[in-house]
């Protein structure tokens, strides 16, 4: 289902930034910073899982299904008052009757969708894959904190390499005066 390969995605992030964390530590960095970034990473997974609290538990499955079924039963139930409301008219045009339960039954499946994506962070439109308007845009979230770890990371490589140099050319220095040293 859609919600298992959200969950394998996340953990496999998961996994990618916390491997990013163990190779930088293997060329350089700090390991007080790798582990706090090890601390944010737990941060981060305890956000998730309360995140996923919210989505399944927070309104009963019952209460969102009567809410459902209410909205789509209701107008077989109120049709009869929009037939009166046309007939206590005195123009008796539909237009006002029409405008009327339109209006209404606009206004109650906005409070479903509304409902809806209150209730579900992660709503995705799957058919055109397109998130919602407050909808949680993981994707992308993920994709800029990969690419500061790996921008990170490829930038301690550099650095690792640079003093690599730095040191290599101490030792020929060194070595060169201990010769002339040992000349003179």
């Amino acid at each position: 289902s859609k919600q298992n390969d959200l969950l394998k995605k996340w953990n496999d992030i998961m996994f990618d930034f916390c491997m990013h964390t163990e190779e930088m530590r293997k060329v350089g960095f700090q390991s007080g910073e790798a582990s706090r970034l090890h601390q944010y990473h737990q941060y981060l997974e305890q956000r998730f899982e309360h995140l996923r609290w919210l989505k399944y538990y927070r309104t009963p499955q019952a209460t969102r299904s009567f809410g459902r079924v209410y909205i789509y039963v209701l107008p077989w139930l109120i049709g009869p008052y929009f037939a009166w409301v046309f007939e206590e008219q005195l123009a008796k045009s539909y237009a006002f009757a029409l405008t009327l339960a339109g209006f209404t039954f606009i206004v109650l499946h906005g409070l479903l969708n509304t409902q809806q994506g209150l209730e579900d962070p992660f709503l995705v439109d799957f058919t055109s894959f397109t998130p919602g308007i407050d909808a949680l845009k993981l994707d992308y979230e993920f994709a800029v904190g990969l690419q500061a770890v790996e921008q990170y990371f490829a930038e301690a490589q550099m650095r690792a390499a640079w003093n690599e140099i730095e040191r290599t050319k101490e030792d020929a220095k060194k070595k060169k005066t201990s010769q002339q040293s040992t000349e003179g």
